[in-house]
């Protein structure tokens, strides 16, 4: 009877046990609706603009062709030059004791050439004569034409120094405008460096500076617009020519040249212009600013996956417009991101498209 009773409690304590266990249980939670947008490739173009300077189209760095120490300079930055003008002076002194010395050095091979032809037709007579063998006859005539060899290399070499007493003057080879000056007087310059750069003409370009990623979009013929950055009025409209194919050891940069075949008269040699390009870009998208979440302090978006399911992703934002965001990575063409109530969402829930149930 005892065992009876037992029994009978411990069926009642566990069904008193399942009956909790179920009590306990919590429902699934349903599916959410979410608001989405599928991402679409986007063909856009982007402002890229730099800063540079007007410059010849083509400069002549001028160099005397001795060295010497410069006397005078006659020309500075911006003055106009016709061909043939006197730009600057080295010290002549040097090149007329040159002179001088070849001179004398000129006389003693007359002289001397002069004495082995005497000699030389001496022999000859006494030769004739039968009072000496014809292998001295033979001996001073060589000497002749050696004496005459060696008169014709001096007098070579004092026409040589006449000409180099020319080169004290550096004169322009060409009408142009002298743009830079690389040497003072009391300087003293090596044969070959420059001391003043004239532009060829009234020709200009613009050159800017470029990084590596840049100056590898750009293309010859490209359509450049270019502003007077100290009078923004002042435009015109260039063709990419040149782009350097080595960077400047010093800045990394690329230094690219822009044709301006009607250059206003206000862009003057030297003047900082502004140059603008418009250039294609690929792979970026745009989205409500408003499905911008954030994962670990770093902007993120709710991508709905095939399996209705929720994912945060990173994403890379350019920039914010007035209602919507720029990405350049994170997301691609296809991907239905959730625009509305990111900050009530978790990874990994499950959801229906708002879309679909209207």
């Amino acid at each position: 009877m005892r065992m009876g009773r037992w029994w009978i409690l411990g069926a009642l304590m566990a069904v008193t046990v399942l009956t909790g266990c179920k009590e306990e249980a919590v429902a699934p939670e349903p599916a959410r609706a979410v608001r989405t947008v599928e991402v679409t490739a986007e063909a856009t173009e982007e402002a890229v603009t730099r800063t540079g300077e007007i410059v010849p189209m083509r400069a002549l760095d001028l160099a005397f062709k001795v060295p010497g120490r410069i006397l005078q300079r006659d020309v500075t930055p911006g003055d106009r030059v016709r061909s043939g003008d006197l730009l600057a002076t080295i010290d002549p002194r040097d090149i007329e004791n040159s002179v001088a010395m070849a001179e004398a050095e000129v006389a003693a091979a007359e002289a001397a050439e002069a004495a082995a032809r005497a000699q030389a037709e001496r022999q000859r007579q006494l030769f004739e004569k039968g009072i000496v063998a014809e292998a001295a006859l033979q001996a001073a005539e060589a000497e002749a034409e050696a004496a005459k060899g060696r008169l014709n290399s001096e007098r070579a070499k004092l026409a040589s120094a006449r000409d180099q007493r020319s080169y004290a003057d550096l004169r322009a080879p060409v009408d142009g405008i002298i743009t830079a000056v690389m040497a003072d007087p009391g300087e003293v310059v090596a044969s070959g460096q420059p001391v003043v750069q004239v532009a060829a003409g009234s020709a200009r370009e613009a050159a800017f500076n470029l990084s590596a990623e840049l100056a590898s979009q750009a293309k010859p013929g490209l359509a450049v617009e270019v502003m007077l950055l100290s009078d923004p009025t002042v435009t015109t409209t260039g063709t990419l020519r040149e782009v350097s194919p080595v960077a400047d050891p010093v800045t990394r940069t690329y230094r690219v040249f822009v044709t301006l075949p009607d250059a206003p008269d206000a862009m003057s040699f030297g003047s900082v212009v502004e140059g603008k390009v418009l250039v294609p870009v690929a792979g970026r998208f745009t989205i409500p600013a408003a499905a911008i979440t954030v994962q670990d302090g770093a902007p993120a978006v709710y991508v709905v996956d095939a399996g209705m399911k929720l994912e945060r992703r990173p994403v890379t934002i350019l920039r914010y417009e007035t209602a919507t965001a720029i990405l350049s990575g994170g997301i691609g063409v296809g991907d239905r991101v959730v625009t509305a109530g990111v900050s009530k969402l978790r990874p990994g829930q499950d959801v229906t498209l708002w879309e679909a149930a209207q």
